[in-house]
This record gives C-alpha cells, structure tokens and sequence, in this order.
C-alpha cells in the first residue's frame, strides 16, 4: 500500500494524468493537515463522543467543553477525509471511524495515531541526521509517555493481524514461547489464547515491560505471561522453547547484532522447535523500491542504525545459524510484509 493523490473528478483526472499537478506537494500538505486534525480529534475525544449516535456540533462542543466554531470546522475537515458523515449541522462516525477509532468493535487504534506523533517528534531533525550522520538510537531516548504510545500503538496494530499470525505457525501444543522485544505483549498473548497448555516469557526493555504489564493487566491468559526485563543483546534467552518469536525487532538492531540475534534463536530452542521472523517484505535487489520498502530503509537507519533487511538477508542468516527449511507465509492483515518460519532439526 501507499499513500497517493486520487482524482475526484475527471478534471482532476486529466490534470494528473498529464502530469500538471504538483502531487508530491499536495501530498505532504495534506498529509500533515490531516494527521494534526485526527491527533487533535483523538486528543478532544470527538470519535469516542459520536460512539453512540449523532450529534450538532453545539452538543458535541458541549459535551467535549470546547469552542462551538472550532468543533464544527474540526468535524467540517473529518467530513472531508470520510471519517464523519454531515447532515446540515449534525455528524455521524462513519464506518472505518466506528471500527478503528472507538472502542465499540474492540479495535481502537486511537494509540497507533498517538505513536505516529511520536515518530513525527523523532523525524523533525531528519535533514540533520541525513547531513551528518548522527542517529536517534530511539529506544534510547524515549520518555515514559511516549512509550505508552510507542507501544500502545505497537499493540494496537499488532491485535489487529496476531490471530492470522498465529494460525499460520505450524507448532503443535507447544508449552513454551520466548517473544523477544515484544513488550506490548500482543503476539504472545494470542498464542497463548489459541494453545491452554503455553507459557509465554516476553523479553523487553525494562520500560516496554512496565507498558506491556499494564497494557495486559487484564488479559486472560496474563497468569501464563512472564514478563523479563533486559537487553536482548546481554540478557540470557534461556532454552529449551518450542517457539521462539523475533517480530518487528531486527530492524531495530545493527547487522552483527541482528545477525546473532538469529543464532541465539537457534541456541534457546528445543531440538523440533519453530522460529517465527516477522518482518517489513524487502525484496532486495537494485531496482524502483516499493513505498514501504523505501520508507523503511530510511525510518530504521534514521531511529535504530539499522535498515529494513531483505528477505534474502534474513535466509542468509537462518541458514548460517543452523535452521533448515525456511517457509514464507503471506497475511492477509498485514499486506507489505513476510514471514518466516524456521525449524530446529
């Protein structure tokens, strides 16, 4: 998927097809005007106000305590990105508000629009960093709001596809899993709902294991999740696991740490065991790059060091651990992206 400029009408149509709109522009200034309006809107709790029924923009600015005007050209603008219907002065959640952006459906992912702030935050002095070189290393610098964004929106995203995840992974009863950097505890707590007999230790940052315990206080398999705060790079992995996860962590990692991180995988597994690798689909190679490809290489060298690795990287690696047959499964929750599975014979 990416992010383009569409034509309404065919005008519109013309003009972008003869190349005399400046889409790249229009893009950014839109872009940042529509997620500074969502973040304002999540902010004010507009969509959790119209979770229940319409309302005029005097009531919903009533009911916010904010300025009648202001709500009303804020909701004017929701309007126009198709995120809340309008009946003269009266405004409705539209569909994909309702399910992603309330609570009513139970995927609110009113935390991943907090965690794109944060990354905005962390991008601002990107011209700095391309001209000299100097990197974010962002999981050392967060602050301890943002890493309830960080990973409140990490979890968000990651509830939405972890039952598909999970599905695909071909263990039979397994009875221990080690989740390595998966703080907000997403994946671990799927497979623990799908499998009664698993115990799952999530591995993370002393700060995302703080998030990740509250985030699950209520979980019902939360007596069977073990949470171990440490440094993946020092802290001991232990063995003997029949599933081992590394989702959406090696592109936080430089190459001789991801690299081992592969191998440590193999180490802490039981002999039959299964490594699952979830990450961003690079497919290599030196031609055109897709939208999430490009966007990935910059964003992990800008904030880890680190890159969005190919797929032929991360074989390489399995490979030279010790891992035998690779499977790569696609999902249908998570377009853009790959996953890996490796047995321990």
């Amino acid at each position: 998927m990416r992010l383009d400029v569409v034509p309404e009408n065919p005008a519109e149509s013309v003009a972008h097809a003869l190349g005399l709109l400046p889409s790249s522009v229009v893009k950014v200034v839109w872009s940042l005007a529509m997620g500074r309006a969502l973040l304002a809107a999540v902010e004010l709790g507009v969509f959790h106000a119209l979770r229940d029924g319409p309302l005029s923009s005097h009531d919903l600015a009533a009911k916010l305590e904010c300025d009648e005007a202001g709500v009303r050209t804020l909701c004017s603008a929701l309007n126009a990105f198709r995120l809340l219907k309008r009946r003269d002065d009266v405004f409705t959640l539209a569909r994909e508000a309702e399910r992603y952006l309330t609570d009513k459906h139970g995927s609110d992912m009113s935390e991943a629009l907090r965690f794109g702030a944060v990354l905005d935050e962390k991008l601002k002095d990107l011209a700095h960093t391309v001209r000299t070189g100097e990197k974010a290393r962002f999981h050392e610098n967060l602050r301890e709001g943002e890493w309830q964004s960080y990973l409140g929106g990490l979890g968000a995203m990651a509830s939405m596809v972890a039952s598909e995840v999970v599905r695909k992974l071909p263990a039979k009863d397994p009875r221990a899993l080690l989740d390595v950097g998966g703080g907000h505890g997403a994946f671990a707590a799927a497979m623990c709902t799908r499998h009664d007999a698993l115990r799952a230790r999530i591995l993370d940052l002393p700060e995302g294991v703080r998030v990740g315990e509250r985030l699950l206080a209520a979980h019902p398999a939360r007596a069977r999740l073990e949470f171990i705060a440490g440094d993946l790079r020092t802290t001991p992995w232990g063995e003997g696991h029949d599933v081992v996860f590394l989702f959406n962590i090696l592109h936080n990692l430089e190459e001789p740490d991801a690299a081992r991180a592969v191998r440590l995988a193999f180490e802490t597994l039981a002999s039959g065991g299964t490594l699952a690798i979830l990450e961003g689909q690079h497919a290599g190679g030196r031609g055109n790059l897709s939208f999430q490809e490009g966007f990935g290489e910059l964003l992990f060298h800008v904030l880890s060091a680190s890159t969005t690795w190919p797929e032929q990287t991360l074989r390489t690696w399995l490979t030279d651990a010790g891992f035998g047959r690779v499977t790569k499964k696609k999902l249908l929750t998570l377009p853009g992206s790959v996953l890996l599975l490796a047995r321990k014979v």
